[in-house]
C-alpha cells in the first residue's frame, strides 16, 4: 500500500502490476493453513468453555467500533 501512494516514485507501475494479481488465488492457501492451525487447537478451546466465545466477540466488536470511530473522525473531522 505504501508503494502505491501517489507521492512515491513508480506508484503507477506498481499499482498496475499488483492490480493483475488474483486475490482469491492468494487468499485460499492462507485460509487453508489458518483453518488447519485452528483445528489442531480445538481441544484447548473446549477446555476454555463458552466464556472465550463471549470475550472473542467483545474483542472483535471493540476493535471494529474503535476502527469505525477513527475512520469517522478522519473522514468527517469536527467543525471548529
Amino acid at each position: 500500500m505504501a508503494l502505491t501512494y501517489p507521492g512515491t516514485p513508480y506508484a503507477a507501475e506498481i499499482a498496475a502490476l499488483t492490480g493483475k494479481l488474483n486475490f482469491l488465488a492468494l487468499a485460499t492457501p492462507i485460509l487453508t493453513f489458518a483453518g488447519l492451525s485452528v483445528a489442531k487447537d480445538v481441544p484447548a478451546f473446549r477446555r476454555l468453555g463458552w466464556r472465550i466465545v463471549v470475550v472473542s466477540f467483545m474483542a472483535n466488536a471493540g476493535t471494529f467500533l474503535g476502527a469505525a470511530l477513527i475512520a469517522q473522525f478522519f473522514m468527517h473531522p469536527p467543525l471548529g
